[in-house]
């Protein structure tokens, strides 16, 4: 099992940019969206290629990756952390897929929480 906890979505601290919890220009801000994005993403490809030598060291294994992924089951990091593409022959990678377990929680029982708003 592994426990994840992946950067939130909000915009990183680029110190030039940024001063007493203030952001100087839009495009700043922008920037610190961006660097957080792949923040994100990096860190859902670290815990992938971890997977990925669980898989190769042993094939039949069982892996649970928990946590807060701080993402959508749409977006990016998500999609990277489950190991295959919507589009094209799913068969190859089957044996590594890891299922998002909330799709099969009725809506009612999910839930999540906003820090700070």
């Amino acid at each position: 099992m592994l426990n994840l906890h992946l950067r939130a979505p909000r915009a990183a601290h680029l110190p030039a940019e940024k001063s007493h919890g203030r952001w100087k220009t839009s495009a700043g801000w922008a920037q610190g969206m961006f660097l957080a994005a792949q923040l994100r993403q990096a860190q859902a490809l670290e815990a992938r290629l971890f997977v990925e030598r669980i898989f190769d060291a042993e094939p039949g294994a069982r892996v649970c990756v928990c946590g807060y992924f701080n993402a959508d089951s749409y977006e990016t990091p998500t999609r990277i952390l489950c190991g295959a593409p919507e589009e094209g022959d799913f068969a190859p990678f089957a044996q590594r897929y890891l299922e998002r377990l909330e799709a099969r929680a009725p809506v009612e029982r999910r839930h999540t929480v906003i820090h700070a708003g």
